[in-house]
């Protein structure tokens, strides 16, 4: 991952990209969301460019995870908990189960609910991506500097709380975004070897 340099004189005066000299952020420079979302592509791409080696979208990572810690977890409840839309999540669990990483069996008196379990090779693509997440946690550790995680995965908790509760007035009940990797188009989920 690459470093981000920001001079002395920046930082008490941040109306500027840091990533691009010279562009002005104006209203953009102190809003929450907007550096939200710049943390959050570059936190993305970085992933994405430590598993160019692997034939796998950085997406699977959160998607494996989360049904290897909840065997038996509805597509339903997966989407909520993940934040992406059911018909998004759908593409990715296709593929998941195509390649034999996941496993959909109905739910007896809901034809209409799957239950998610991973299998014995999605355990074992779930381990090699957790090394590669682990990784990148340790660099993104060491550029919030030490002690600092908590208090900034809980403020972003606190941030995703709070905003999916006052658009729906019940957080249970919130409605999941698009992410880079929801793409409905199975060949932006997963680049083909032969594009790398």
């Amino acid at each position: 991952m690459t470093e981000l340099h920001i001079r002395k004189s920046e930082e008490s005066r941040p109306t500027r990209s840091p990533v691009v000299k010279d562009l002005r952020l104006g209203p953009l420079a102190n809003m929450i969301g907007f550096h939200l979302r710049l943390a959050q592509s570059a936190s993305f791409l970085a992933f994405t460019r430590r598993l160019d080696h692997m034939d796998v979208s950085p997406c699977w990572f959160a998607v494996l995870a989360l049904i290897s810690e909840n065997p038996g977890v509805t597509q339903t409840a997966l989407s909520r908990a993940d934040s992406r839309d059911k018909s998004s999540l759908t593409h990715i669990l296709d593929e998941l189960e195509r390649r034999g990483l996941i496993t959909r069996e109905r739910l007896p008196g809901n034809r209409r609910s799957y239950s998610l379990n991973v299998t014995r090779t999605g355990v074992k693509l779930l381990g090699e991506l957790m090394e590669h997440a682990q990784a990148q946690e340790r660099e993104l550790d060491q550029i919030i500097g030490p002690g600092r995680k908590p208090d900034l995965v809980s403020a972003l908790r606190r941030i995703a709380t709070a905003v999916a509760t006052t658009e729906v007035g019940n957080s249970a009940q919130a409605e999941a975004v698009k992410w880079p990797c929801s793409s409905s188009n199975p060949a932006q989920i997963v680049r083909a070897r032969s594009s790398r």
